[in-house]
Formats: C-alpha cells, sequence, structure tokens
C-alpha cells in the first residue's frame, strides 16, 4: 500500500524510526504487547487533530503540526481496512507508521484526562503502584460497557502516572502488562484480532455519542468541576457534527457547546432519574430477599426446637424406661431369692418326715 509513509520534516516521529522492528512486535502481532498499538493509534489520531484545532504546540512542546499530518496518514489506513480488509495486514510499512506514531505522539494524551476521572471512576484509594495497577485491571476487565476511546484514554493515563522508566513507551512497561492482557481480551471477544480490524473500530468509536458520554462521565465524576476544566470534548463534538453533516444542512449553525452543557445537564438528570429507581428496586428486591430469609430462618428455628422438645421427651421417657427396668430386674432378684427359699424349706420338710 501506497502513501503510507510519514514524510513530514515537522513530524516527531523522526526520532522513532525503525523503533517497530527493535520492538519485534511482527513476531506476534496479535499478542497484547503488539495489538494495543492500532487501538491507540485510533484514538490519538483523532486526539491529535483535535489539539491541533486549539493550539500549535502541546505544552510539552511538541509541534502538532507535522504530527497532525501522521494522524491524517492513520486515519487512510482506517478508511484502507474498511474498504478492503486485509489490504495492509502484513504490510510492514503500515506497522512501523501506526509503532512510529504512537510513539511520537504519545504526550498528546497527558492533555486530555482530567486528573480526577482515574481515581473515582477505577476506585483508587491507595496511593501505591500495586494499588492502582490492580484498580486498573479490574476496570479493564469489567469495561464491556465502555468504548474503545474510553479504554484508550483511561490506559494511558494510568501508564503516565506510573513514569515507567524500562519502557520507552510508559504503555509498554512491564508492569502495565497486566492491563495489555485485559484490553487484548476485551478485543479478541468483539473479533478484533487484526491491526486493520482494531485501527478502524478504534477511529470509528470516536463519533458523538461516544464524545457525549464521555464528557458526561468527565464532568460526572468531577461533581461539576470539568465545566472549568477544559471545552475540548465539547468543541470536538461540535466539529465532530459540523464535519459529518450532509451536504444539504451545510448551512445549518454548529452545535453551541453552552447547549450541550445543558443537553448534558438534562441527560445527567434524566440519568440520576434511572439511577434512583433502579437503586429503589434494588432496595425492594434487597428488601424481599431479607424477609425470605427470615421467614427460613424462623422455620428452621421452630423446626429446631421442635426437635428439641422430642429430645427432652424421648430422653426423659428413655430416663423413665431405665428406671421401670432396674426395677424390673429387682423384683426378677427377689422372686428368684423367694422361690429358692421356698424350696429350701420344703426340702427340709421331706427329709424330716422320712422314718
Amino acid at each position: 500500500m501506497e502513501g503510507i509513509a510519514c514524510t513530514s520534516p515537522d513530524c516527531p516521529c523522526l526520532t522513532f524510526r525503525n523503533q517497530s522492528a527493535a520492538l519485534g512486535l511482527f513476531k506476534e502481532p496479535k499478542g497484547p504487547d503488539s495489538i494495543i498499538f492500532p487501538l491507540v493509534a485510533g484514538t490519538l489520531a483523532h486526539c491529535t487533530i483535535a489539539s491541533t484545532r486549539r493550539s500549535e504546540h502541546l505544552l510539552t512542546g511538541v509541534p502538532l503540526a507535522g504530527l497532525a499530518d501522521h494522524a491524517r496518514i492513520i486515519l487512510k489506513l482506517a478508511e484502507a481496512a474498511d474498504a478492503g480488509g486485509r489490504s495492509w495486514e502484513r504490510d510492514r510499512q503500515a506497522f512501523s507508521t501506526i509503532v512510529e506514531f504512537v510513539m511520537a505522539g504519545w504526550e498528546v494524551f497527558l492533555e486530555w484526562v482530567p486528573d480526577h476521572y482515574l481515581p473515582v471512576t477505577a476506585e483508587w484509594k491507595e496511593p501505591t503502584a500495586a494499588s492502582l495497577l490492580e484498580a486498573a485491571r479490574v476496570w479493564v476487565e469489567r469495561s464491556k460497557p465502555r468504548s474503545l476511546t474510553e479504554i484508550v484514554l483511561f490506559s494511558a493515563d494510568v501508564a503516565n502516572r506510573l513514569l515507567a522508566q524500562e519502557a520507552e513507551l510508559p504503555i509498554l512497561a512491564k508492569a502495565m502488562r497486566p492491563v495489555r492482557v485485559e484490553i487484548a481480551a476485551r478485543l479478541r471477544a468483539e473479533g478484533l484480532t487484526s491491526w486493520p480490524r482494531v485501527l478502524s473500530a478504534s477511529v470509528r468509536d470516536w463519533n458523538s455519542e461516544t464524545l457525549g458520554k464521555l464528557l458526561l462521565d468527565f464532568a460526572s465524576d468531577a461533581g461539576g468541576e470539568f465545566l472549568a476544566y477544559d471545552t475540548t470534548l465539547e468543541e470536538e463534538r461540535a466539529a465532530w457534527h459540523r464535519d459529518s453533516a450532509p451536504a444539504a444542512a451545510a448551512d445549518e449553525p454548529a452545535p453551541d457547546p453552552r447547549s450541550m452543557r445543558r443537553e448534558r445537564d438534562d441527560r445527567f438528570e434524566g440519568d440520576a432519574e434511572v439511577l434512583l429507581t433502579d437503586a429503589i428496586a434494588e432496595i425492594d428486591r434487597v428488601e424481599a430477599r431479607t424477609r425470605a430469609s427470615e421467614a427460613k430462618r424462623l422455620e428452621l428455628a421452630d423446626g429446631y426446637a421442635g426437635l428439641q422438645r422430642r429430645i427432652e421427651r424421648l430422653t426423659i421417657d428413655l430416663a423413665a424406661a431405665r428406671q421401670e427396668n432396674l426395677d424390673l430386674k429387682a423384683a426378677l432378684i427377689a422372686a428368684r431369692r423367694e422361690r429358692e427359699g421356698v424350696g429350701t424349706a420344703s426340702h427340709h420338710g421331706r427329709a424330716e418326715a422320712e422314718p
């Protein structure tokens, strides 16, 4: 496939040329250490292009213009995957382009996840690396309702917080392998087992619904504080609507971020009502189970009390029977002695009567 190598002189990917071969990713492209690259690349491409609309450089000083050109190549690869399926599945140049883009643009993720999000959504309570990794692994394991975009942003934030030194890329750190394994399992469960399929799914996952839900989650977890944090997601969602609208609707105004905030608030209220209804229903179910358990306990307690009373009665009857048996034995002994006494007296009487 032609035109898939980044030739922009301003792209920082030049620093990472031939790194994909050094990492040995081609030997096992479906493995957890490899399959994450097209997943990350799809989300990173959209984040990069969105960041370019706001600034020429990242906070770390990385220029965005050349990186955005590379991001468009990634989107082109995703389109080719949609059109041809296996058009570049064995193309080493395509693999290299993806790997170099992820390594060059990784710092873009630093500006895309608010600080409060990971501790709240992953229930990370203890400020240790081990606790963070376990919370992240469990979150990804249970991530079926989450979008691929959120999985990428979440995992990137975890990797960046670890500040791993043993890997060129934080997400490739040895400590991150349990998280990578869970991500690979999620992809396999959805039939995403090749780089073209994964990249295509990652790119297509970036849509109005995903961005709206992600914005709502960010704001909800912050208790509303995210409104003052950043408007990137709001503006990107508006841009997605604008770029995806049909030509007939070209004159329609793009969604206003302020109206989107109202929409988000309405959605939050609606979600709160649903959560409240579900909570009440769950309370009712728990109370019903509690009442059933209590009734069973009382039934067992009554049965136990009945058995105890029966045991007591049988114990008394047994003691009485034992006493009666002793009395009968004593009477039998007395009767035997009496009979023996009568027999002896009769014998002596006959002996005296003889001449």
